[in-house]
């Protein structure tokens, strides 16, 4: 499997911060998704609360990040814009920013389809991919 090939464009890339554990928790009325270096938690991903316990989500990646990005500020949080998160619109581009991040102190790269959804079976991104050094 090709991940760059399965990708549904546009996506967003950014890269996971070094030493950082994935972890999860509420936060206000949402389930966040967030890369925890012990310092800094960066989230990635936040999910109404009501969809999570319910299991039906029908919000797109794209839509998910705007709550992102307010949630990460109101709490002192970040989130992967910050490291920085990159919209490309193609393989080539998302090669460049993985070529570029090679040279940068990280544990890889996290990959979300702007159209990606949850798979509310088990509760993980539908379209996300982590790319592990």
């Amino acid at each position: 499997m090709n991940i760059i090939n399965d990708i549904h464009y546009p996506c967003y890339i950014g890269t996971i911060p070094k030493d950082s554990v994935k972890g999860t928790e509420e936060l206000d009325s949402y389930r966040v998704f967030y890369y925890d270096t012990g310092i800094i938690k960066y989230i990635y991903d936040a999910l109404p609360i009501k969809d999570y316990n319910d299991c039906n989500c029908d919000l797109y990646y794209h839509e998910r990040l705007e709550s992102v990005r307010a949630l990460s500020n109101f709490n002192r949080m970040l989130d992967l814009s910050d490291l920085p998160l990159n919209k490309c619109y193609n393989a080539a581009e998302v090669n460049e920013v993985i070529q570029e991040g090679l040279y940068e102190e990280n544990d890889g790269f996290v990959i979300m389809s702007g159209e990606g959804q949850y798979n509310l079976g088990n509760m993980e991104p539908d379209m996300i991919w982590e790319i592990k050094r």
